[in-house]
């Protein structure tokens, strides 16, 4: 043995020796007297190394009953105040400890509860369930009511095992506003499944992905599938295939929003189509995410139905519509033709023809085709109006010039029935403003002939006040007034407070209908006030801008305008042979040469061939339009050394024909029936101005 182990040994029999002796407290004397002085030296040594060690092990025993002790005071914290009732039982079923929660759920002080069985403190139905389990010694759950109390409880029963000592920790919960919501659920899904099962549309419930959960009896009728069939995805089968791809997208991508709307076609069981509207919402919301949808379906087949039946009588309306207005513009060509050479006749014949008999005669022939012609220009501004193609002007005019000229039309009129006419302009109106001064002018002519019409004695007064940003005009008489009966016939088309075969005044009806849809066009109001026997009101107002621009021209009278006839050479272009002819002999006569076109394409080539200074351009001619023949004419005019000025004659009254005209390059258009007077004006404007 080498001199280490030696000193290990003897450091070993050292450490012994010394917790021998602090064990027993009486060292061994035989030991102690076989020592040497380096002996008892290491020996003192190994005593303050094992006190040390001693001394080390009592301060962690000291923490750690230190922390046990806190730890179970913290532990009997949690179980006295925890908000979850706690017993302990022994294994009979008595209480052994409680905490305050429990005491509270069974209404009772705690030291009261120790020592009672627990099965003696629920109700009936709950203590026989109880009894099984304790008897059984295995955890298990009881739900019933404290004795003699409305709560309902919850009881959680852990077996203890501890040595020869078994019992339970019980776990007691207050569920009664638990069982509460859940029976008033419980309500609210009766109510849902009662009212969806007697409602008239289909309804169901699906879950946020739109895997349906629940359909009622009409969801099936009106798809045609059962309420099996429907659950899951599988209501999208009724879905027409050419619609359910597009259904689907829609749902996936409307989740997560509020209420929408699908509509879709669905192949009933039957091999039947049908339309469908379906309208989904939320049912439920955990944050922004929808928990689920409730929905409804309704067959919307007949309203479809009804929506392309009432489609089909727009498009027959319409159809009817522009067949009627094409109808009476065609009319109006034809009529308009023939009475361009009637009355250039009669103008002509009154023009050279001094027999007082047959000039009489003459002024009837005129009446009465101006007459018809104020008839063709209502029933073309009616069906203008009702496809509404009527365009309104804005442009700067002389408010009281337009006024006086329509009053001056009748003034001769309201002579000849010794009528006093009077015209009262308010001086703060404003002299120029921008509107439409020949839809103004028509409608005042429309409302003083009526009142000239039904006036036989008394007076007709025009007014015009400004009221704010709008001018009101009236036009009042002192004729036969308007019964109260058929005062809601006034503005109606093609009627009059007068309809029977005995009736005093003519007239097509369409006057009044004209002139409210004329005011309401530019953007104004129309009314009237009348008493039977004592005369009519009509007032009406429109929206107009004043300027401060006012430039007037003096225009030199008709017979200024012929005095100053010009030699010229005019061409003719015009496809009927009456109008040719007529007018023709009506221009020699004032000493101009005239040509002659049948064609638009005749009139091209005169005026390639020859030098013209005026040309009038009837518009619908075969082979080539007057349109087409103007064009060709302007785009031709570069090589000639002078412009030559083109009139067009048409029997359409439309403005778009006459910018259709305007655009075309011709300088002014006449309507058909054109009047000498304004064909000789035309022919001044064109050669002098």
């Amino acid at each position: 043995m080498n001199n280490h182990d030696e000193g290990t040994n003897r450091r070993r029999r050292m450490r012994e020796l010394a917790r021998q002796t602090i064990r027993t407290r009486e060292p061994d004397p035989a030991e102690l007297a076989g020592l040497s002085p380096q002996g008892l030296k290491e020996l003192f040594h190994e005593f303050g190394v094992y006190q040390v060690e001693l001394e080390t092990q009592n301060e962690e025993l000291r923490e750690t009953r230190e922390r046990l002790r806190d730890t179970g005071d913290r532990y009997q914290a949690l179980y006295d105040f925890a908000p979850i009732g706690y017993l302990t039982l022994d294994g009979e079923g008595f209480i052994r400890q409680s905490n305050l929660a429990a005491a509270r759920l069974f209404g009772m002080p705690r030291l009261e509860l120790i020592g009672r069985p627990l099965q003696r403190l629920i109700e009936s139905s709950g203590s026989a369930r109880l009894a099984e389990l304790l008897e059984k010694r295995i955890p298990g759950t009881v739900e019933a009511g404290a004795a003699d109390r409305k709560t309902q409880l919850r009881f959680d029963l852990a077996v203890e095992r501890q040595q020869a000592n078994e019992g339970f920790w019980v776990t007691i919960i207050d569920i009664t506003e638990t069982r509460r919501a859940e029976e008033e659920r419980n309500r609210s899904q009766r109510r849902f499944r009662i009212l969806a099962e007697a409602a008239p549309l289909g309804i169901f419930e699906a879950d946020h992905a739109g895997r349906f959960s629940f359909v009622n009896r009409q969801w099936e009728k009106i798809t045609g599938l059962s309420a099996k069939n429907c659950l899951h995805f599988g209501w999208s089968s009724a879905i027409h295939l050419e619609d359910r791809r597009r259904v689907m997208l829609e749902w996936s991508d409307r989740i997560g929003e509020g209420p929408w709307a699908q509509e879709f076609r669905l192949n009933r069981g039957n091999g039947s189509e049908a339309w469908a509207r379906m309208l989904s919402a939320p049912s439920g919301m955990e944050g922004e995410r929808p928990t689920g949808y409730v929905g409804t379906l309704e067959d919307i087949t007949a309203l479809r139905q009804a929506e392309e039946e009432m489609l089909r009588s727009k498009r027959e309306a319409e159809s009817a519509n522009r067949a009627k207005s094409e109808f009476l513009a065609n009319m109006s060509h034809e009529i308009r033709t023939p009475m361009t050479v009637f009355m250039a006749a009669v103008d002509h014949l009154l023009e050279i023809d001094g027999d007082a008999e047959r000039r009489n005669l003459l002024v009837m022939a005129e009446q009465s085709a101006q007459r018809l012609q104020g008839l063709i220009d209502d029933l073309l501004d009616f069906s203008r109006i009702e496809a509404g193609k009527v365009e309104i002007e804005r442009k700067t005019f002389d408010l009281r010039s337009c006024v006086a000229s329509a009053v001056d039309l009748f003034a001769l009129a309201a002579s000849k029935k010794n009528l006093r006419l009077t015209v009262d302009v308010d001086p703060d109106t404003p002299a120029m403003v921008v509107g439409d001064p020949n839809r103004l002018g028509q409608v005042l002519i429309n409302l003083i002939g009526n009142a000239v019409k039904f006036t036989d004695e008394g007076e007709i007064a025009v007014t015009v006040r400004p009221r704010g940003p709008v001018q009101e005009f009236q036009v009042a008489d002192t004729g036969i007034g308007i019964p109260e009966e058929k005062r809601h016939l006034m503005f109606q088309s093609f009627t009059q407070a007068d309809s029977s075969f005995a009736r005093r005044y003519g007239g097509s009806g369409l006057g009044l209908a004209i002139s409210k849809g004329l005011v309401e066009l530019m953007g104004g109001e129309i009314s009237f006030r009348s008493r039977k026997t004592k005369g009519t009101i009509f007032t009406f107002t429109l929206p107009m801008q004043t300027t401060e621009e006012s430039s007037t021209t003096p225009e030199s009278s008709e017979k200024d305008q012929k005095s100053r006839s010009p030699k010229a050479r005019i061409l003719l272009a015009d496809d009927d042979a009456m109008i040719r002819e007529m007018l023709q002999l009506l221009l020699e006569q004032k000493g101009w040469q005239v040509d002659i076109a049948e064609t638009g394409k005749a009139a091209l080539e005169k005026w390639q061939s020859g030098l013209f200074e005026l040309i009038f351009m009837d518009l619908q001619m075969p082979e080539m339009n007057g349109l087409e023949a103007t064009r060709i004419i302007r785009e031709q005019e570069s090589e000639k050394s002078r412009r030559t000025c083109v009139i067009g004659l048409t029997a359409h009254a439309r403005r778009e024909i006459r910018e259709e005209c305007l655009r075309a390059g011709m300088d002014g258009v006449l309507t058909k029936p054109v009047r000498m007077g304004e064909l000789f004006k035309a022919i001044q404007t064109c050669l002098f101005e």
